[in-house]
């Protein structure tokens, strides 16, 4: 288990005792009491295990912190390799490979690792939840806050951060807006939408779902736009005349386009100015660049309500009060070092994002069968959506450069209305039948975190079923 000299490695990895692992660790670092044996534990935990990583301590302002990771993620793979204090590759699944530890053309240690493990499968990899090792004389873990700006943050670089320069040309987008009655929103979310394709150099249109409006102020509005055209993008008003099924009419409307990309978005969605400025800073563009990746389905954006918190950041599974799904990091300024503790500053794989701005494909959207409109007409009906997308192997990206304004209430509360409360329950019923146990743990969220509050506090003590769960899950595809 211990590590022959660096430029030693790769003859080492191909000769030594295929039983054996190779740790790569960091210099300040102290492996804990039956740290090694855990990793070993952890490599035998999946056949064939090709990464072993784990939580670490460190020392700040003379308190014990806990740096709590999540399952692998490619998406952040160069933030493995900056930051990750420890590494432990099986031998035998390296030498099958063929991949050596020496590569002289390699600008440094970092890139090479990086390198090395965009080789490892996230089914391969194993994430030990619970502290491995102990950094002495370490500054806290480096990972940016949310920007309150949306544009990335100066330490990153577009590189690493969106696999290059934002995509500007390419695929048409159609923009569906649902909406009853949503005027004067409606209009900022049609300029939000519009001045973004402008900006990006797409065409496409953007359809509005008129779910029966009826006040002069939305009718006037839908008159004046339906049919017209501006930078190459139709505007067209399809009406809806049924009853409120937030998955049907979507389902409804996608069987009618032709755009390789669907663009979700609410009635209530509204961009900065300085998110609409430049290419390289409007929000689409960042979303559009997690699209180069074919194995990336669907990717949401960072909203902020008008007051500037943080209203959506990711979902995570089994969080809140019913358990089932919930956004994390509702409330929290986007400063706040709990953010930036928990890697929410990256682009980064979650298990689902809210549909309020979701960017898809539509082959993938079809591939599924879209939204559920039976079991979930209203709710969970995007993280179900992106859970089946999951399943079939695809990535769900959260951007959270991509920063937008939801003017959903901070304080709305529950809903007390009995027909609309009985829906719900009934909603998450379903949930709970069509993906049980998969929704006791999110391979994307530490257990170390609360999941009773959105605010990323840690537990007294972690979830040890949720401990358990995460080696022996991993962040496979859903079952």
């Amino acid at each position: 288990m211990t590590s022959p000299p660096w430029p030693q490695l790769s003859h080492w990895a191909h000769t030594a005792d295929t039983d054996e692992m190779l740790v790569v660790c960091r210099s300040h670092v102290r492996f804990l009491p039956d740290a090694l044996r855990r990793i070993a534990a952890g490599m035998r935990a999946v056949a064939p295990a090709a990464l072993v990583f784990g939580d670490h301590e460190y020392v700040q302002r003379g308190r014990l912190c806990l740096s709590a990771r999540t399952a692998f993620d490619r998406h952040v793979r160069s933030d493995y390799a900056i930051a990750a204090p420890f590494l432990a590759f099986n031998v035998r699944w390296l030498a099958e490979q063929g991949i050596g530890l020496v590569n002289p053309e390699a600008p440094s240690w970092t890139s090479l690792l990086a390198d090395l493990l965009g080789h490892v499968p996230e089914c391969s990899a194993v994430h030990l939840p619970l502290p491995v090792v102990r950094v002495e004389d370490a500054q806290p873990p480096s990972h940016p806050a949310l920007d309150r700006s949306g544009a990335l943050p100066s330490h990153l670089d577009m590189e690493e951060a969106g696999n290059g320069l934002p995509v500007i040309e390419g695929a048409d987008i159609a923009v569906i807006i649902p909406t009853r009655d949503g005027y004067p929103y409606l209009r900022a979310a049609v300029d939000t939408a519009m001045a973004a394709l402008h900006a990006c150099r797409r065409r496409g249109r953007i359809v509005i779902i008129d779910n029966q409006s009826a006040q002069p102020a939305t009718c006037d509005y839908l008159h004046a736009v339906a049919d017209t055209e501006l930078h190459g993008v139709r505007l067209e008003v399809w009406r809806y005349d049924h009853p409120f099924n937030y998955a049907r009419m979507h389902n409804w409307a996608v069987a009618q386009l032709s755009e390789p990309l669907l663009l979700l978005l609410n009635d209530d969605i509204e961009a900065s100015q300085s998110g609409l400025a430049t290419p390289t800073t409007c929000w689409l563009a960042w979303m559009l660049a997690q699209m180069r990746d074919p194995r990336v389905a669907a990717v949401g954006a960072q909203l902020r309500y008008p007051n500037g918190t943080v209203q959506h950041a990711g979902v995570v599974l089994g969080l809140g009060i019913d358990h089932i799904a919930g956004h994390v990091g509702v409330g929290l300024d986007p400063g706040n070092d709990r953010l930036a503790m928990a890697g929410l500053g990256r682009p980064r794989a979650v298990s689902a994002v809210t549909a309020a701005c979701l960017l898809t494909r539509r082959e993938s959207f079809e591939q599924v069968g879209g939204f559920e409109s039976e079991g979930l007409p209203v709710a969970f009906n995007d993280v179900d959506y992106c859970l089946r997308l999951r399943a079939s192997g695809y990535d769900v990206v959260m951007e959270p450069r991509a920063v937008l304004t939801h003017h959903e209430s901070l304080t709305r509360g529950q809903d007390h209305d009995p027909v609309k409360r009985a829906r719900f329950e009934g909603e998450c019923a379903f949930m709970k039948r069509r993906w049980g146990k998969a929704l006791l743990e999110d391979p994307f969220y530490s257990p170390h975190y609360a999941i009773d509050t959105a605010d990323l506090s840690l537990r007294a003590q972690p979830d040890g079923r949720a401990v358990a769960a995460r080696v022996a899950n991993r962040a496979q595809p859903l079952d």
